[in-house]
């Protein structure tokens, strides 16, 4: 075979694999009766059970995991506060007297009656006690005491399973106490099987109380069967888990469960699984979990036979005495060989050890894999199924187990865990589609697309998610996640973990891993292993955020530099001018720092010209300003698909002269060192999760906001420092806001996974007024009651507005820009099919055109007044349009005067489509509910009614029906501040609702007051 490149072990907890379905039953609860909880911190004033030193393994304890496993899916032994089992305490007497109530399936019924002088009513355990004690279970000390919080021995364990399987008197025939209860304790209970005891008269520790309770429920119960008078017939012929749970014990092999098989044709649906019982294999209800490693191994089994309703499994363990296994180190396998022929054997490095698997069952991933399987799936997936089987088995990351079934030194099962390190680039509910990284030794550094089927129709897929250690369903998965991937050759059986930890520093060095042979780097100080997928992402230098599988292997690096290195920034050129003063050309650029700076050109600079292939030999200063400043002149930049809006993004280096030492023009090309774009508008793309027309967007991409100038257009409006703006972009939020919106943007400067490091949105420039469409419906645009205007002056002199007003109980400004456009909504509402609202064309008014038309006003204060609500679109930190939404006086005309032709609304005061929902009605309801606040608003011809926090602010503006004056009330009103709109009074509260995609954004009062 060809070995690995690389080998990485990842074992699975061993805990997990110790406890198996013991861990399925959970411990939850102190060993105390539930009707004592609130009594148990007075109970800690008492004498406590006395912790033993912890000197003995009970990990390891193969039959003190069998005893747990049982006793725990009873519910006889139950964990402490903390959730753990703790099998090194002492348990004390009451703690016992309640086990064994339990082990007879009684409950603790009966009144204390003050039976030891020792044990006060209130004692969590009183009830138990004095249950007990009427059962002939336990008695007190000579002098009259229990001592409920002493440590219980061994041998008063004995004698309360001795009491509790009703051989009292065959205890007093041999001896009485304590002689006579041990032996039968001894002889016929055989309650010390397994048991590590070394004092009988010390307390016992909580380990050997859960073996001898499990020796317990295994041993002949003493049943009465009949009487005469005093005398009692008892039968010994069931067992304690007979006689008192229905509970049977018994052998065998695990075949299937829904997840795993060995055999064919057994695949059992959930819930059910398959054992082999003397040779007949019988189907079982069981509900425990994680016990697919138990398939195809030897058992002991707990079942429950109801007859009616079947056979159920409540309890399972390996049957360590029949079956020999070999966990084997990955990192250790020198070869695989052979199973091709079904005559596998496995060689370790270092040693002359050899496990044979001649006609071995191979269980990968869950499910069986054949010679034959192998090659059918080769030949459609060669980039995950390798060169042969042989190399397949060993995993990238995971875990190799050997099983012998009948002790002949030929192992006949072959368990492979093996798991993938996997990076989600996009996830619904049907797909995940990510990234997984070569190991063979030819490919390793290289990576391959995989597409994962997650929608499970039929029911038969098996699919588990886990997230930070909580299970999700696959579209909850994000971009960018790092997986561990476990799946059958099917992908029938899919596991996906995301640890979500990362570290974020600086690469100091790389290497190589001595003992597994992987690629390393050093972060901190500290070593750490790299997984496949992420090779050529790590290198001396890098510094970024480094994202963890659940091995805790590198699968992803976010690096910091944004696609950019050394001293390189993005830019944007604005103009390029000759000075004589500065011999030579002026470049102005605007930076992803925000600034709009001018620089001069080194003596040699480095030059990729737009629309090259290569780094241009115009090296020299006066030959590249020469050349940027010809294709300014003629706008021979690059240009996007759509408007052909000139493209002058560039990637630049500059040195402490402030003098361009590199410049490099963007440009389509398949050489990762140029400044690279793609020239597709993704205007009214949708977007798919992170994915945007095959590219992905990430938290932290820088944004550019540049004047949308053709190369017919203006092109002066790129010398104007207020038509730009720089950001980074919060992924979700913009992509989220892309499908249906008028947004003209480009993405560049990609990796090798197809991410984006820049974006370049466009903008209407100052010499043309803004258009309606560019406010639209399918983005979540804020609204807010205007309170107040004021004026200032931009970076290029021009005056602007300030408009002051609240949204959300909060102060927000916005300030326009030399092109805003301010509309109002007509009756129409919005334009369902092109995402954008009606809006009354003689009434408006823009930065550039002034007043629509004169009869509403000339200037923009005419236009936007206090007290109104105006919906905002910004873009480049400006307002760029304002669109009214309701108007406090012609509310008042309406409402007041009940002049209905005075309201754009009227006849429809409630409009909506698809992502935008816009009320304006009075109030007809308020009040505080269970869940909150309800406030229902409605007129003859429409309604809302919402439901919010009853705790949340609500902007109020008042209108003084005598006075006219119009004042926002700045106290924090909620649901229990609102009021009635009363027709007679004409006074009370209209309502402004607005949703966004079903969720309620905007609830503001327009209150009428006298």
């Amino acid at each position: 075979m060809t070995e690995k490149f690389t080998k990485l072990l990842c074992g699975v907890l061993s805990a997990a694999m110790l406890f198996g379905s013991a861990a399925s039953v959970g411990f939850a609860d102190a060993d105390k009766d539930e009707e004592a909880a609130a009594q148990e911190e007075a109970a800690e004033v008492t004498a406590q059970a006395t912790p033993q030193p912890q000197v003995y393994n009970w990990e390891n304890d193969s039959y003190y995991t069998k005893a747990l496993t049982l006793c725990s899916s009873l519910g006889i032994i139950e964990g402490k506060d903390d959730g753990q089992v703790h099998p090194e305490a002492v348990v004390t007497r009451a703690e016992m007297a309640t086990i064994v109530l339990r082990l007879l399936a009684q409950q603790a019924t009966e009144t204390y009656g003050g039976i030891f002088s020792d044990v006060d009513a209130s004692h969590w355990a009183a009830q138990t006690i004095q249950t007990a004690y009427n059962s002939s279970i336990i008695d007190g000390f000579d002098d009259g005491t229990f001592v409920p919080d002493g440590d219980v021995t061994a041998t008063q364990v004995a004698k309360m399973l001795v009491c509790g399987a009703n051989y009292n008197a065959a205890a007093t025939y041999n001896g009485g106490w304590p002689q006579g209860y041990l032996y039968v304790a001894d002889n016929t209970m055989k309650l010390f099987n397994g048991c590590s005891i070394a004092d009988n008269n010390a307390g016992a520790q909580r380990g050997n109380v859960i073996k001898m309770a499990y020796n317990a429920l295994l041993a002949p119960y003493n049943q009465p069967v009949s009487s005469s008078g005093s005398d009692i017939t008892y039968s010994d012929a069931y067992t304690w888990a007979k006689v008192k749970f229905d509970v049977i014990d018994a052998k065998g092999m695990l075949l299937a469960t829904h997840n795993t098989t060995v055999t064919t044709g057994q695949s059992p649906v959930e819930g059910k699984v398959v054992i082999d019982c003397d040779n007949t294999a019988e189907t079982y209800d069981c509900a425990l979990e994680d016990i697919d490693y138990l398939v195809g191994k030897n058992i002991i089994f707990y079942y429950k036979d109801t007859f009616a309703d079947g056979k159920n499994v409540i309890a399972m363990m390996e049957n360590v005495s029949k079956t020999e296994t070999a966990d084997l180190n990955i990192n250790d396998i020198k070869t695989i060989e052979g199973f091709e022929e079904s005559k596998g054997t496995i060689t370790m490095s270092g040693t002359s050890k050899t496990y044979k698997c001649t006609d071995a069952q191979i269980i990968y991933n869950g499910k069986i894999l054949t010679v034959s399987d192998y090659n059918r799936y080769k030949s459609s997936d060669a980039n995950r199924f390798g060169t042969d089987i042989n190399d397949f088995l060993l995993p990238e990351c995971g875990t190799i187990k050997l099983v012998d079934n009948d002790q002949d030194k030929n192992y006949d099962i072959v368990y492979v865990d093996s798991y993938e390190t996997f990076v989600v680039s996009s996830a619904t509910a049907k797909k995940v589609i990510g990234t997984c990284g070569y190991y063979d030794s030819n490919k390793v550094g290289h990576t391959y697309s995989v597409t994962l089927d997650v929608e499970n129709n039929s029911g038969d897929k098996t699919i588990k998610v886990l997230k930070k250690d909580m299970e999700v369903k696959p579209k909850n998965l994000s971009k960018d996640d790092v997986v561990s991937l476990k799946r059958s050759v099917d992908d029938m059986v899919i596991t996906m973990e995301v640890s979500g930890s990362s570290l974020t520093g600086t690469i100091q060095a790389t290497g190589t891993n001595t003992s597994t042979g992987v690629m390393t780097v050093r972060i901190a100080g500290e070593d750490y292993d790299v997984a496949a997928v992420a090779y050529d992402d790590c290198s001396s230098g890098i510094e970024g955020t480094f994202w963890f599988d659940s091995f805790d292997r590198i699968g992803l690096v976010s690096s910091s530099s944004s696609g950019l290195s050394g001293s390189e920034k993005y830019g944007w050129i604005m103009k390029a001018y000759e000075d004589g003063a500065a011999d030579g050309v002026q470049l102005q650029l605007f930076t992803q720092d925000g600034t709009a700076t001018t620089y001069s050109l080194a003596s040699t600079v480095r030059y990729w010209a737009p629309g090259e292939s290569a780094v241009s030999s115009l090296t020299t200063n006066s030959e590249v300003g020469a050349d940027i400043m010809k294709r300014i002149n003629n706008g021979s930049f690059e240009t996007d698909s759509k408007a052909s809006f000139q493209i002058r993004l560039v990637k630049f280096s500059a040195n402490s002269k402030n003098e361009i030492t590199q410049l490099y023009c963007a440009t389509e090309t398949t050489d990762t060192n140029a400044m690279l774009i793609s020239t597709t508008n993704f205007r009214d793309t949708a977007a798919s999760g992170s994915l945007l027309g095959g590219y992905y967007v990430v938290d932290g991409v820088v944004k550019l906001v540049v004047p949308g100038i053709t190369a017919a257009g203006d092109a002066s409006e790129f010398s104007k420092a207020s038509n730009y703006s720089a950001s980074t972009v919060t992924a979700t939020d913009y992509l989220k806001n892309t499908e249906g919106v008028s947004r003209d943007f480009i993405l560049g400067q990609f990796d090798k996974n197809s991410k984006a490091n820049v974006l370049v949105e466009f903008v209407t420039p100052a010499s043309s007024t803004a258009y309606i469409t560019d406010y639209g419906t399918a983005n979540n645009n804020p609204c807010f009651i205007v309170d107040r205007i004021g004026r200032a002056i931009d970076a290029d002199g021009e005056d602007v507005y300030t408009v002051t007003g609240y949204s959300g109980g909060a102060e927000v400004t916005y300030t326009t820009t030399q092109n805003t456009l301010v509309a109002r909504v007509n009756s129409a509402g919005p334009v369902k099919d092109k995402n954008t609202y009606n809006t009354d064309s003689s009434w408006g008014w823009s930065a550039i055109g002034g007043a629509v038309n004169a009869a509403y006003g000339t200037s923009f204060q005419d236009y936007v007044k206090k007290g109104d609500i105006y919906g905002v679109q910004t873009s480049g930190g400006g307002a760029t349009v304002l669109i009214k939404m309701a108007d406090a006086k012609e509310l008042y005309k309406m409402y007041v005067e009940e002049d209905e032709a005075a309201y754009q609304w009227i006849g429809s005061a409630a409009f909506s489509d698809t992502r935008d929902d816009v009320a304006v009605l009075p109030v007809t309801n308020a009040e505080l509910t269970a869940l909150g606040g309800l406030l229902v608003a409605a007129s003859d011809s429409a309604s809302r009614s919402v439901s919010f926090s009853s705790d949340r602010y609500l902007d109020v503006v008042e209108y003084n029906i005598t006075t006219g004056e119009i004042s926002y009330n700045e106290d924090d009103y909620t649901i229990s501040d609102v009021g009635i709109f009363k027709s007679e009074t004409k006074t009370g509260d209209i309502a402004f609702i607005r949703h966004f995609k079903g969720n309620l954004q905007d609830v503001m009062l327009i209150r009428f007051t006298d």
